[in-house]
């Protein structure tokens, strides 16, 4: 594939954290040009732990691809820059609280007059409606009120937050499949639209089964913590060096797994003939299954259910997902090279078109394009440049080693 879907795009990202600037980097990993706008000295994702030698890696994971800007965006003059950018955009994506871009003049109903064809995407916690609407919001907290983590609970039955930020990457790719979705019907009519993704609304939509579960009053269902409360046997079993998903739930896979392992009487115990049955008495087939699995490894244990046709996998840690070599050779996960600071594993993209991976650059500092993008984009000339830089309105890199304002301007 020469080229990728959405070249000739031009996204600015106003994010802040992870919902918008993953949707803005899933926009540039398929061919946008997205153009990062961060306060000078840059967002709080750069200083968010954890950290490596000294590095936080919280910003790099969500920010590849990307071109960086540092403005000032209290002064008008910094907040008029922005307006310019956006006047040339395809889109615009943002996660301020609901009213912020109104208030800056960069919402979509006041900059339609100057770019009608501006698609303007708004992530926020709970909608720019309803008695939520100002409450501040992260992923745990979206988790929490959706009933994400009343569906995942440990083994003393308390709720438990996803390891993961799933609220957050949710809203993100669903703002960046409602940025695709605007951008096709503008073909179409030639005009943009604005659109809304909430952290919540994100988070229900995640929880599939659950909901239709919970409204019939099976709220304990949907309670699953690593079984699925639908099928048995399926959950986590023990082996001599770790643990390992099985799923044999369905019935003639149940039957491949008691002859597998050797236990074909378990088909005629009356306690497991039939799903209703099997599920009735979970705990005790359980058992029986990890008197097989207890003493044997993970990789035998894959072996010999793979053999059969027996969906099963190793519980792996994320160093050894990620140091997988069918994972590595997918590109899911992809290594980045940053001075001072040597090898960055970062993730991928899930998406494979005409069969292969596209290439995407690395994060950037912040600031790092902002020379380049005055005057490549706005046709500022190198005087008017300097004195931005000079008063403190646009910034380069905090460690740039460029000497002087004036040096990098003739640099450009």
């Amino acid at each position: 594939m020469t080229t990728r879907p959405l070249e000739g795009i031009r996204v600015l990202d106003l994010g802040r954290y992870i919902a918008a600037p993953y949707c803005a980097m899933m926009l540039a990993a398929f061919g946008a040009d997205v153009l990062r706008v961060e306060k000078i000295g840059g967002e709080p994702g750069r200083y968010s732990g954890p950290y490596i030698r000294g590095r936080s890696f919280y910003y790099p994971s969500f920010n590849q691809g990307k071109r960086n800007i540092a403005v000032d965006l209290r002064s008008d003059e910094g907040l008029q820059i922005v307006r310019s950018l956006a006047r040339t955009a395809d889109a615009l994506v943002e996660n301020f609280r609901p009213g912020t871009l109104s208030a800056i003049g960069l919402d979509y109903d006041t900059m339609r007059s100057h770019n009608p064809g501006l698609v303007v995407a708004s992530v926020n916690g709970f909608g720019s409606d309803g008695r939520l609407k100002d409450r501040t919001a992260f992923d745990s907290i979206a988790q929490a009120m959706s009933g994400l983590m009343d569906v995942t609970r440990g083994a003393d039955d308390k709720p438990l937050v996803s390891g993961a930020f799933l609220a957050d990457i949710a809203a993100g790719n669903h703002a960046a499949m409602g940025v695709v979705m605007a951008l096709f019907e503008r073909t179409r009519t030639g005009m943009g639209q604005s659109l809304e993704v909430s952290l919540l609304d994100s988070a229900i939509s995640y929880l599939g089964l659950a909901v239709p579960a919970a409204g019939a009053g099976l709220e304990t269902l949907a309670r699953r913590g690593s079984r699925d409360p639908l099928r048995s046997p399926a959950t986590v079993f023990p082996a001599l060096d770790g643990f390992v998903f099985i799923h044999a739930g369905v019935e003639p896979v149940w039957i491949r797994l008691a002859i597998a392992i050797g236990r074909k009487d378990l088909l005629e115990d009356e306690r497991f003939r039939g799903y209703q049955a099997r599920l009735a008495n979970v705990a005790e087939l359980e058992s029986e299954i990890s008197a097989w699995t207890s003493g044997r490894s993970q990789a035998d244990i894959v072996s010999a259910l793979s053999a059969a046709d027996i969906p099963c996998g190793p519980v792996n840690t994320v160093a050894q997902a990620i140091g997988d070599e069918d994972v590595l050779g997918r590109g899911a996960v992809r290594r980045y090279e940053f001075d001072g600071f040597g090898s960055m594993p970062l993730p991928g993209f899930p998406i494979r078109m005409g069969g292969t991976w596209t290439p995407i650059a690395a994060p950037r500092g912040c600031g790092a394009d902002t020379i380049e993008i005055l005057a490549g984009e706005l046709g500022m000339a190198q005087d008017e440049i300097a004195d931005l830089l000079d008063r403190g309105i646009v910034a380069l890199p905090p460690a740039s080693d460029i000497q002087g304002h004036q040096d990098a301007v003739d640099q450009a």
